[in-house]
């Protein structure tokens, strides 16, 4: 039985922070709190730092929520592989004032694989990336990691996260939702001067190194780099949000600045996509939903449910991953008021599912070096 030191946590603690988060915000504060008395268990508070969050682009604190849930199940991954049983004894408040307290307890014996999904390491956690380069589609592993992660959410069985489906959806659908999303947000000052602020596009600054969206990893060409970040500064941002509302149009502007990203598409829109053995073929694009009667529950209830969201969503993408496997993520999709109505509407047509999506994706084989995306350093813990 290992004992739960200060110095174990902190380790694990460095494998959590490599969880996703909108704009690479990294919105959690841990906290470790020893055992008191030898019945007690050890815990990890875990609460949001205001300052990290994305009040515009997410005013529902649903992309934090997930964040945090990303957070606890990446977390919860490296304690299992040191033999640390990791609970969820609490969730109070949302958004910014969120917290979550965990509860640990060493086990004897380290615990086996979950019935429902793979047994991930702390391996699986440094391995998976977020992909916004070319990615090529692949037939065969993507079939067997959807079905694999399909029977995970459906024999779940938890209450907190009843009606949760992952569901593909059809290319040419996420092309017009991609297209008319894109626009939605870089349409309005407000959400993009926020985006902005999250771009980071000069490799000497100290936040390159330690969060937001790097030129790197958004695969932007240095020369581009290097002048939009004479542009993005604190001083510039709401007068380039302000004309690039008015007057950019904003799909260019985004596939200038991303200029190395090939995204292969179907030509005929009628039809479903072919595996093709040179990659031409449309990706796969995937929907992460819950019921749409979730919604009414109540503030804590709403937040625990987004947790356990979360938490689902990390192990599709490690499930993912598993099958080498990356994910390019489009947020702006279940965002953008008119194109979640049109996914909510596909899902119940289409599937018979009275759904809103929570996060979309696609997935393909990566083609080129995935970049690291940055990461703030741990503080040593002192108990």
């Amino acid at each position: 039985m290992m004992p739960i030191t200060a110095t174990l946590i902190a380790e694990l603690f460095a494998h959590a922070a490599r969880s996703p988060s909108a704009h690479n915000t990294q919105p959690w504060i841990p906290h470790f709190a020893p055992a008191t008395t030898p019945a007690s268990p050890a815990e990890v508070h875990v609460a949001v730092d205001p300052a990290r969050t994305l009040p515009v682009g997410d005013p529902n604190s649903q992309d934090l929520h997930l964040a945090m849930g990303c957070w606890v199940e990446s977390f919860t991954i490296a304690a299992a592989e040191v033999g640390i049983d990791v609970v969820i004894g609490s969730v109070r408040g949302r958004g910014p004032a969120l917290e979550i307290r965990l509860l640990l307890t060493a086990l004897p014996d380290q615990p086996g694989a979950s019935d429902l999904w793979p047994n991930f390491t702390s391996a699986d956690l440094q391995h998976r990336q977020v992909d916004r380069g070319p990615l090529r589609r692949a037939e065969e592993p993507f079939a067997k990691a959807f079905a694999a992660a399909e029977r995970a959410l459906a024999a779940s069985g938890m209450a907190s996260v009843e009606g949760t489906a992952l569901v593909e959806v059809p290319h040419h659908l996420w092309e017009t939702s991609l297209a008319r999303a894109t626009r939605y947000s870089y349409s309005h000052a407000d959400i993009f001067t926020e985006t902005l602020e999250w771009l980071r596009f000069d490799r000497r600054a100290t936040s390159y190194a330690e969060d937001g969206l790097s030129a790197d990893c958004l695969q932007i060409p240095r020369p581009l780099a290097a002048v939009a970040a004479r542009l993005n500064t604190a001083t510039l941002r709401p007068w380039i949000g302000g004309l690039t509302s008015a007057a950019l149009a904003p799909v260019e502007f985004v596939d200038s600045l991303r200029a190395t990203v090939v995204r292969r598409t179907s030509r005929d829109r009628g039809s479903p996509a072919q595996a093709s053995t040179d990659g031409s073929a449309p990706l796969h694009h995937l929907v992460l939903v819950k019921d749409a009667t979730a919604s009414s529950a109540g503030g804590d209830s709403l937040a625990r449910q987004d947790i356990e969201l979360g938490r689902n969503l990390l192990r599709t993408w490690l499930l993912l991953d598993q099958h080498d496997l990356r994910v390019d993520v489009h947020s702006e999709i279940k965002d953008c008021p008119q194109t979640r109505s049109a996914v909510s509407d596909y899902l119940l047509n289409d599937h018979g599912l009275h759904a809103v999506p929570v996060a979309a994706f696609s997935v393909g084989r990566s083609t080129t070096a995935v970049p690291r995306s940055s990461r703030r350093p741990v503080e040593p813990i002192h108990s």
